[in-house]
């Protein structure tokens, strides 16, 4: 597969994975029947920076070429993201089973789709 279709292909991927990324969380946020403040503060940064990191990867796709420097804003506005959930569930001092989870899940979506 030539390289430009390939990157094509893996930035629509990550556009389409967003909205079962966020479904995936607030799923895991649900389960045991109590959000906590802390859980909704996580979510609404994860949801705030998905917003920036979907634009983003809509202007990197309006003309058809990706280059190396977009790649690297896609991953590293994908560490951003990773690092604010972070920092947001260590605001108290404590991470919850809970907020772990969130983060866990939110590393491993995000590591799923790295590649085609």
């Amino acid at each position: 597969m030539n390289e430009q279709l390939r990157r094509l292909k893996l930035i629509m991927k990550k556009i389409s994975s967003v909205k079962r990324i966020l479904d995936q969380i607030n799923k895991i946020a649900e389960e045991d029947g109590n959000v906590t403040d802390e859980e909704v503060q996580i979510i609404n940064a994860i949801n705030f920076h998905f917003d920036k990191y979907v634009t983003l990867l809509e202007e990197i796709l309006e003309d058809n070429v990706i280059t190396d420097i977009e790649l690297e804003q896609v991953y590293a506005n994908e560490k951003k993201i990773v690092q604010m959930a972070s920092s947001k569930a260590l605001m108290d001092g404590v991470v919850s089973n809970d907020e772990r989870r969130l983060i866990t899940s939110l590393i491993d979506n995000l590591e799923e789709i790295q590649e085609l």
